[in-house]
């Protein structure tokens, strides 16, 4: 059996499309390779807010404190100088100042210079309502034996240890002082308050206790010798106290309380004098203490009764 080969025929349309499909896919295949890469366009950078330099401060001029020796024939590199040129501080122009309209006074008026004067019977109408016046105290205790004698050869006598404690006073009467007492000199400005002396004002003793009473055989009174007792006791207070100078310490006092007085009165620097002291001290009668009637003291310091 004989095959009869016949020869492939492609229809013309199917020929046409392959033609078309060749042409398309090399345009294309040229498209991709002449084409350009896209671009895009970066994001806008942002530009930060400008920072301002209320006082520069100068950066120094750095100048090499060594420059090294070159030890090859090479031209050296130039070392570049650091130089800060400082930004100038800015400047402002000041509001401008307007000078306000005189003023003028039609009827000036004088303005009379006051002269202080001092009026000395103010101030002793302040001082005299002060009476007596106590400045310093002066406390005394002590202990003494107070005798009797009494009978033939003081058969009779007896005696007892007395312990005691009293206070005394000094100051100065204001109710003695007059207008003539204050004087005020204008020239100095100041005013001289001239004061009667500093005395004893008042005593007291406080207590007295009686111990150690001796026997006798006639018998003892001893509130008797109690009394005699502070006699003496009195007289040695009174006298002690002066000698310690109870009466320098009260004018001291008295010239520091009298003087601040005058001047918170008056605004014045004081002067204080005293007038000058009785010879003999007059005690006041709280200082005195009466003997009993007929009871005298002989020189050897016991009491004897004069009947």
């Amino acid at each position: 059996m004989n095959i009869i080969k016949r020869p492939i025929t492609i229809p013309l349309f199917v020929l046409v499309i392959l033609i078309i499909l060749a042409i398309g896919a090399s345009f294309i295949i040229d498209r991709s390779l002449t084409l350009p890469s896209p671009t895009y366009t970066p994001y806008p950078t942002h530009t930060p807010n400008p920072t301002y330099t209320l006082f520069p401060t100068a950066t120094p001029t750095l100048t090499p404190t060594n420059t090294p020796t070159p030890t090859s024939t090479d031209t050296p590199t130039a070392t570049p100088t650091v130089t800060n040129t400082p930004t100038p501080l800015p400047t402002y122009t000041l509001r401008p100042t307007y000078t306000p309209l005189p003023t003028y006074t039609l009827f000036p008026t004088a303005t009379p210079t006051l002269t202080p004067t001092v009026n000395p019977r103010r101030i002793l109408n302040n001082l005299i309502p002060l009476g007596q016046l106590d400045v310093i105290s002066s406390e005394a205790s002590q202990e003494n034996i107070t005798s009797i004698n009494n009978g033939i050869l003081n058969l009779c006598g007896y005696n007892a240890n007395h312990a005691s404690y009293g206070v005394i006073e000094a100051g100065i009467d204001l109710s003695t002082i007059d207008e003539d007492n204050i004087i005020y000199d204008a020239a100095s400005d100041r005013i001289t308050l001239i004061l009667p002396p500093p005395v004893i004002t008042s005593c007291r003793i406080e207590y007295i206790d009686q111990y150690d009473g001796s026997h006798s055989l006639c018998g003892t009174d001893w509130d008797t010798l109690r009394q005699l007792a502070q006699y003496d006791i009195m007289s040695d207070f009174v006298a002690k106290t002066k000698e310690r100078g109870i009466l320098d310490h009260a004018k001291f006092q008295a010239t520091l309380l009298m003087g601040s007085f005058v001047n918170n009165l008056t605004g014045k620097l004081v002067d204080i004098e005293y007038e000058t002291a009785d010879a003999e001290l007059e005690l006041p009668p709280s200082c005195i203490t009466e003997i009993p009637s007929d009871w005298t003291k002989g020189e050897d310091g016991a009491w004897s009764r004069t009947d």
